[in-house]
């Protein structure tokens, strides 16, 4: 996809993708909710730079760690997800969106401004939420299937 003359990493066939097909069915969590509502709420219904702001955290957070963290074998379960944002080009196409959201920002009015800080700053805490729930959320209950056939081996098992 190119975005602002930038290529962006395919997506197609991603990790993203890949995950939303092994997870049909899983609902979102509150907090996953509370902040991709929040980010539609935000670039849909405030002014172009505001919506900027308010995603910028998540692409900049992402393109850190991609960069920070080491190269992982092809058959690691995240592999494809890590090499999506440690590739050059989402990298710099995080970067040329810091650039635009800055002279959006140098251009706007004071309240454009005030709001756009609001909306990064807002999004930053959604961020710190939205990985600080895999500390606090009780794992996903085992299927049903699953429960049957452990059920089914223990007692098999006793015999």
């Amino acid at each position: 996809m190119v975005r602002g003359g930038h290529r962006l990493p395919d997506r197609g066939g991603g990790p993203a993708s890949q995950l939303a097909r092994r997870r049909r069915g899983a609902l979102p969590s509150p907090v996953t909710s509370a902040y991709t509502d929040f980010l539609l709420a935000t670039a849909l219904g405030e002014d172009r730079t505001v919506g900027v702001a308010a995603v910028l955290p998540c692409f900049w957070l992402y393109a850190h760690v991609g960069a920070q963290l080491p190269a992982v074998p092809a058959e690691h379960p995240y592999a494809a997800w890590l090499d999506t944002y440690r590739d050059p080009g989402f990298v710099a196409a995080t970067e040329a969106a810091l650039r635009q959201l800055e002279r959006e920002l140098a251009a706007a009015s004071p309240a454009v401004r005030a709001q756009a800080a609001r909306a990064y700053l807002t999004a930053c805490r959604h961020e710190l939420e939205f990985f600080d729930q895999a500390l606090r959320l009780e794992p996903p209950a085992p299927e049903p299937r699953a429960i049957a056939s452990a059920a089914a081996t223990l007692v098999g098992g006793a015999r």
